[in-house]
């Protein structure tokens, strides 16, 4: 593939098991690999989207974690990687969508039973166009690091975050609730794992 620098998908998908091998060792180890840039880059679209689709169909399965997020980009970057006419790197430009900036607002869903002991989460709305560094208004007063879920099209949409008290399930603008089975039973999952009750 020319996005692959001339490299086969089967090539790529050789590296991505290697890089993935690596992340995950790490994490099993309580390794300091830190990957955050690598998973920004993925959910702000900086890859060509043939690369993800021929990724895809050939692994007959989408990207859907943290660690396999990560390792695509590290893939990518690692066949992909020019030089400018300088002798310097040059990294490939954002496919971004700048959206205006939109204040989170609670979710007019019907609020969930509330179990005795359960952590209460309040549901809200964030832009399509911020970080989750950028909520901190959001996310900030939260012990837990944001736990993101993807869709079936590998986007981040969805957010979970909380401490003993209190938490905060978060929705990307551009997601519309129910469309998506796969990550709505991904949220439920985690949710329930942690006791963790949507409220309005």
């Amino acid at each position: 593939m020319s996005d692959l620098g001339g490299h086969t998908i089967v090539e790529f998908k050789r590296e991505f098991d290697r890089i993935y091998g690596v992340l995950y060792a790490a994490d099993a180890n309580g390794g300091s690999i830190d990957y955050g840039r690598d998973i920004d880059a993925f959910d702000n679209h900086e890859y060509p989207r043939g690369v993800l689709e021929a990724f895809n169909t050939y692994r007959e399965d989408f990207v859907s974690s943290d660690r396999e997020a990560a390792a695509f980009i590290r893939a990518l970057r690692s066949f992909t990687t020019t030089e400018s006419a300088a002798g310097e790197t040059v990294e490939p430009e954002p496919d971004t969508v700048e959206i205006p900036e939109v204040p989170p607002i609670p979710s007019k869903e019907t609020p969930k039973v509330i179990a005795q002991h359960g952590v209460k989460a309040r549901v809200v709305t964030i832009p399509g166009g911020k970080s989750v560094k950028e909520l901190s208004d959001v996310f900030g007063g939260y012990a837990h690091k944001p736990r993101g879920f993807r869709d079936s099209k590998g986007r981040r949409v969805a957010y979970v975050a909380f401490d003993g008290k209190s938490g905060v399930v978060a929705y990307r603008d551009y997601y519309q609730r129910g469309s998506d089975q796969t990550l709505e039973e991904s949220v439920a999952a985690y949710l329930a794992q942690h006791e963790i009750v949507e409220v309005a």
